[in-house]
């Protein structure tokens, strides 16, 4: 497989808004370019706010805390981020026929979930514990079913 389109499937993911073009974006990309010999793929997934590389102002939970519809407005398309959580991917992982082989999470430490705690978080997000708000990152190794 070319490195550029495995790069692109490694990376691209927590870029593509909204859940149905993720499906999508499944579908039409990630089941395609499986290789047919082990029917296997590797993701690997950023799930905090980009912009907190760039600027010490923001932190990584940052966009946590605005609603979907005030998210439109810090996310503008040219540089759009969906914020899903680890627990939305494996639920598209499993509606999408894949099953988890391998998963790693960089969780968030004691301070992050602290930070958490005293953070006012959007109602959007109040359906997930604290420890699921803090992950960092995703690894994983899928493979279809």
């Amino acid at each position: 497989m070319n490195w550029k389109i495995k790069a692109f499937l490694h990376w691209t993911i927590s870029y593509l808004p909204m859940k149905e073009n993720i499906a999508y974006f499944f579908q039409k990309y990630v089941i395609k370019t499986i290789p047919r010999k082990t029917n296997i793929r590797d993701l690997y997934l950023i799930a905090e706010q980009h912009l907190y590389y760039n600027d010490t102002n923001i932190s990584r939970y940052n966009f946590l805390k605005y609603s979907d519809t005030e998210w439109t407005i810090y996310n503008p398309p040219s540089h759009y981020q969906n914020r899903l959580r680890h627990r939305d991917y494996l639920e598209l992982f499993k509606n999408s026929n894949f099953a988890v082989l391998f998963e790693n999470r960089l969780e968030g430490n004691l301070s992050d979930l602290e930070f958490l705690r005293t953070m006012e978080v959007s109602k959007d997000f109040k359906k997930y514990d604290l420890k699921e708000l803090a992950v960092h990152s995703s690894f994983f190794t899928l493979k279809k079913i």
